[in-house]
């Protein structure tokens, strides 16, 4: 039975708002149901909330001190957890894909509810409450080191006010405030090394529409400030690359499902290190990756072919020692200009005859014969460099910008070479594989030393992280299966041979976790494309435990106008409703209904390019295989 002193209250902090995703809300809570799957769990928007504009982390009766339950409040781009039962906050954050920090939730309030003595009073509360006295922060435009980091989270210190006060005055008043409470009431207090952080944040006000509501949608907007204790912060190298146009070394010509979602998407399955996922259209390698930092089993297959995910994974997830020999070989061999013309030769063999998007040949690539692995992956980057110039891409464009303005008043050309050094050598504005490294090692040392991906940092390891406000605990990417000799496993597949099922046994598989082929730059006709999703999801059937889950993304919206001889969502709903009452399988939630309502079962994720995507995710009953 719950009680009422056992109440406790976190705040996690998604890196993208739900503009962008909404995906971050179904993994908090699949995460929070791996660690209590016994214990009632519900969710709601700030908005539902009545009367409930402001909290705190006292505010012990939202919950029902009857029974243990957990409750999950999401905002725009952060959701507060109020609990009977504890969480482990460190391994919920190592598990994400989409939480930037999280930590001990202390006060929500409208911004211009905002009292300096009330903000001084909650945080002198939650002083004495932890017996700790800790560093308060408002997390600022002005002191974050990369532009909209956290896009909505920053607090505009030039524009806002606290009550009368202008934001720097005001803040200074709670800086004087607080150190005044500390005097009189802060006898015993130890100094905590983590900070506080006052961040902003947006709901939307349904409570009073006016004539001009939806016409101003900003009429309808409420700021909130939030105040958390940030035990943890996720840094993950491999997911800062999502940033800078995918710098894994092999690139499929068009951009892939980013590791963050990719991610999000195997933790909506609820997988541990017994689970088994397959990935038939890994292409990049990314779910081989991801998979990794959990130690399930990964099976990574494509009808292109998987070797270019294998050389991603290996240089990725080999450990730092492999990847700083790899990066040094590569650096080496820059200037070879006999190497650089042996290459160069291969490349038009390398790309698609007369394809303006500059797709890679996918039977037989050149790029595979290539046998020493430190020149295939410098193919795989001249190649590239071709490829994007190809198209026409902003990418080299700003790449060549770049060049110019380190060479001579850009009398010096920039060239494929410029365009490698740009991938592996150190630079300020990019996170390149130099830093990557960096922060590889870290955390690889700490977790040969302590077992767990955490590091607490001091001034001599700051200068390998972007943010210089979370000197505290930073939870980084750990290959968890570095010791298993067996997974991953890479292999060629042709998913609408009817004979082929890779030799997987039937319901064998815990999760099917993948982003199929579109059609839209692949080069594959409308009539193709739905002949693959119909094995496909035949086959995940076939292959799936009697509950194991089927996670596909799939085309949503393409913002090039473009419509004719595509799949969409409802296309691909009908395809798995339709096989679905074939093979007698249904679902957790009955059938999947179109997207026209908005189901748990079924997110949204919006690109910057050209193409959005909604996740479709199922857990599957085989009617006649209950176990």
């Amino acid at each position: 039975m719950a009680h009422e002193q056992n109440i406790n209250s976190y705040l996690f902090v998604f890196f993208k708002s739900t503009e962008k995703t909404d995906i971050q809300k179904g993994e908090l809570l699949a995460l929070i149901e791996m660690q209590h799957n016994n214990v009632i769990i519900e969710s709601s928007e700030i908005e539902n909330l009545e009367g409930e504009n402001d909290l705190k982390f006292t505010n012990n009766s939202i919950i029902d001190k009857n029974r243990d339950k957990i409750l999950v409040i999401f905002l725009s781009q952060s959701a507060i957890v109020y609990t009977s039962v504890r969480l482990d906050i460190k391994e919920i954050i190592r598990r994400s894909g989409y939480i930037h920090s999280c930590g001990k939730f202390i006060f929500l309030s409208k911004w211009d509810n905002l009292k300096i003595k009330e903000i001084t009073n909650d945080i002198t509360a939650f002083f004495k409450k932890e017996q700790q006295e800790y560093k308060v922060l408002f997390y600022k435009e002005s002191d974050n080191p990369i532009k909209n980091k956290l896009e909505g989270l920053l607090i505009d210190d030039k524009r806002y006010h606290i009550e009368n006060y202008h934001f720097n005055t005001a803040q200074q008043k709670i800086e004087m405030s607080l150190e005044n409470n500390i005097k009189k009431h802060g006898k015993g207090f130890k100094s905590g090394n983590e900070k506080i952080f006052i961040i902003k944040e947006k709901g939307i006000d349904n409570s009073s529409p006016s004539v001009l509501s939806n016409l101003y949608n900003d009429r309808n907007i409420i700021d909130f400030a939030i105040g958390y204790l940030s035990e943890y912060k996720k840094d993950n190298p491999i997911h800062e690359l999502d940033e800078v146009k995918e710098m894994k070394p092999f690139w499929s010509g068009i951009f892939t499902t980013p590791h963050r979602l990719m991610n999000a998407m195997i933790n909506l399955a609820k997988l541990d290190e017994t689970s088994t996922v397959l990935d038939p259209f890994c292409r990049t390698g990314t779910i081989s990756i991801e998979a990794s930092q959990i130690g399930c089993k990964s099976i990574s297959s494509d009808i292109f072919g998987s070797q270019g995910a294998k050389d991603n994974y290996d240089f990725l997830c080999s450990g730092y020692k492999f990847f700083k020999n790899t990066v040094e070989k590569i650096d080496n061999q820059i200037d070879n200009n006999e190497l650089n013309e042996e290459l160069q030769n291969k490349i038009g063999d390398g790309i698609k005859d007369n394809n303006r998007q500059g797709l890679p040949v996918a039977d037989n690539d050149v790029a595979f014969k290539i046998e020493n692995f430190s020149k295939r992956l410098h193919f795989y980057i001249l190649r590239r460099y071709e490829m994007e110039n190809r198209r026409g891409s902003s990418f080299i464009k700003q790449q060549n910008r770049k060049s110019r303005d380190k060479n001579d008043n850009g009398k010096n050309l920039p060239n494929e070479v410029d365009f490698i050094k740009s991938y592996i050598k150190n630079s300020k504005n990019t996170f390149d594989y130099t830093l990557c490294g960096k922060q590889l090692k870290l955390f690889e040392e700490q977790y040969r030393k302590t077992n767990e991906p955490v590091l607490n940092l001091d001034v001599d390891t700051s200068g390998c992280f972007t943010d210089g406000n979370y000197l505290t605990k930073r939870v980084g990417y750990i290959n968890k299966s570095a010791e298993n000799n067996i997974y991953p496993v890479f292999k060629i597949n042709d998913i609408c041979d009817k004979k082929d099922f890779y030799n997987i046994a039937e319901s064998t598989i815990d999760a099917v976790v993948t982003d199929p082929p579109y059609g839209y730059g692949e080069g594959i006709d409308k009539e193709k494309v739905e002949e693959i999703y119909k094995s496909l999801v035949e086959k995940s059937f076939y292959w799936l435990k009697p509950f194991g889950y089927l996670i596909i993304c799939a085309l949503d919206k393409v913002k090039t106008g473009r419509k004719e001889n595509l799949l969409f969502t409802e296309n691909i709903l009908e395809i798995i409703n339709d096989i679905a009452k074939k093979e007698n399988v249904e679902f957790l939630i009955n059938d999947v209904l179109s997207t026209n309502k908005h189901l748990k079962n079924i997110y949204y994720w919006k690109s910057k390019y050209a193409l959005n995507r909604s996740i479709i995710a199922l857990q599957i009953i085989k009617k006649n295989k209950q176990l």
